[in-house]
């Protein structure tokens, strides 16, 4: 166990110090002007251990041009990901609703590259995670005592 908690929480530590660098590297995008061309909540089924759950996210896509050349992307948060609760994505869809004029930062480097929002807080949850695992190795290890 004192393995595998530590383990975890090293692996949890590298993916914490790959995505602040690559969050922070990500603050000084620029900018320009894009539009959402779809935002609708897509509901599916997840099964997992013979349970099947339903599942919600926001479908946000949008479209922008660099330099004169067009894209399309569907990254609202940089990096991330996220599926739950309907009336997490219905906030989603409200915040960037169809026809929408938005900012989209965009990696200089690949224009192709974009997102609406850059979630700088996301890292620290990945270190309160690190830090769980070591802790628990610790515990195990009898070093509260």
């Amino acid at each position: 166990f004192v393995l595998a908690a530590t383990g975890f929480g090293l692996l949890a530590l590298l993916f914490f110090f790959a995505f602040r660098s690559a969050s922070k590297k990500a603050q000084s995008w620029p900018s320009v002007r894009g539009k959402i061309v779809k935002s609708v909540v897509e509901t599916f089924n997840e099964t997992e251990d013979g349970r099947t759950r339903t599942s919600h996210r926001a479908a946000v896509e949008f479209v922008y041009a660099v330099h004169g050349h067009d894209y399309h992307s569907n990254q609202v948060k940089l990096m991330v990901q996220t599926s739950g609760s309907k009336v997490f994505a219905e906030k989603v869809c409200t915040k960037y609703p169809e026809g929408s004029d938005v900012e989209v930062h965009y990696d200089p480097a690949n224009p192709g590259t974009a997102a609406l929002e850059n979630p700088t807080g996301m890292a620290w949850l990945v270190l309160v995670v690190a830090v769980a695992c070591f802790a628990l190795a610790a515990w195990q290890l009898g070093l509260f005592k």
